[in-house]
């Protein structure tokens, strides 16, 4: 468990630092229009001066010409800039207390994997207690949301993006916002399939919780309604249990199946092969591929396969 929190916060450290430093990039070159551009208040005082003098020249100065004004007064920055620039902060922001959090989960873990004084019983103890104190202050909760934290980030800097490419070309805005659509919504299609089918591998913290959050309404639905004979799982892991308990058997077959037909090893193969004799004859269509789960088994092999589990059917109890 340590192990993967500390791979995954590794490789959240690294690309948190890199994605820093590319939004730092941009903010630099950004935030430069929401200053006054000195060099074009100069050029626009030295036209108005060419304006005063000739119309001095000419005789036909008015007070309105002659008016002294601060051209810096009138500023005030676009609209698009002020999106733009305050959504690269933003993502800035979050990605920074992003790598704050990970580094400072980071020294909770080596502090968690200390190990402690005293006979093995002590140490036992300690080891328990602090890894009650981890579920019970939330450390696990706080190491699952970071990445969820940074794909934030990243979704606020592409909303930036695509404001100030906007402002450039609507065409490529239209073209940048279409991708970003779809990546956004392959990214919550992924993290919701896991919900509706348990077999799908796209899980992720936020699927994981999102889970939690699922069930705990569907509770207080139930709740409200005053029914309790509706049994609702908890966690994903008990809706994985369920579905492969609802199909051991053809599991069992499956990976029978995958040893037979992966390993190159004769006895391997072999031990497969009598590996059969526990299958029941519902199993057959697995074994000879007719279901389409899985290639078949060479024909010579799937016979002999299945003339063990008919015997073994046909064996006395």
């Amino acid at each position: 468990m340590v192990e993967n929190w500390r791979d995954g916060l590794d490789m959240l450290l690294v690309f948190a630092a890199l994605f820093s430093a590319v939004v730092t990039t941009f903010v630099v070159q950004t935030c430069q229009s929401l200053r006054i551009d000195y060099a074009q208040v100069t050029t626009s005082l030295i036209l108005r001066l060419i304006d005063v003098e000739v119309a001095i020249s000419q005789g036909t100065l008015t007070d309105k010409l002659a008016q002294n004004t601060d051209p810096s007064l009138s500023f005030k920055a676009q609209s698009a800039d002020l999106w733009v620039n305050g959504l690269w902060f933003t993502s800035l922001v979050l990605s920074l207390t992003t790598t704050l959090i990970a580094v400072l989960t980071k020294q909770w873990i080596n502090e968690y994997m200390i190990l402690p004084s005293g006979t093995p019983r002590d140490r036992s103890r300690v080891r328990h207690f602090r890894l009650i104190g981890l579920e019970q202050w939330h450390v696990p909760l706080i190491i699952g949301l970071l990445p969820v934290l940074m794909h934030i980030a990243l979704g606020v800097f592409f909303a930036g993006l695509i404001v100030f490419v906007c402002s450039l070309s609507r065409t490529m805005a239209a073209a940048l916002g279409s991708i970003t659509g779809v990546g956004a919504l392959a990214y919550l299609i992924s993290n919701v399939l896991p919900l509706f089918y348990a077999n799908c591998p796209y899980k992720t913290p936020l699927t994981l919780y999102s889970f939690r959050l699922v069930s705990w309404v569907r509770r207080r639905i139930h709740a409200f309604r005053g029914v309790s004979s509706v049994t609702i799982s908890r966690s994903l892991k008990d809706v994985e249990y369920t579905a492969v308990s609802r199909e051991a058997e053809d599991l069992d077959a499956l990976s029978i199946c995958w040893l037979h037909n992966t390993s190159s090893n004769a006895s391997v193969q072999s031990i497969a092969l009598q590996s059969f004799g526990s299958l029941p004859l519902q199993s057959i269509p697995i074994v000879t591929g007719s279901d389409g789960i899985m290639a078949p088994m060479s024909t010579p092999h799937a016979c002999l396969a299945l003339d063990i589990v008919s015997k073994e059917e046909e064996r006395p109890a």
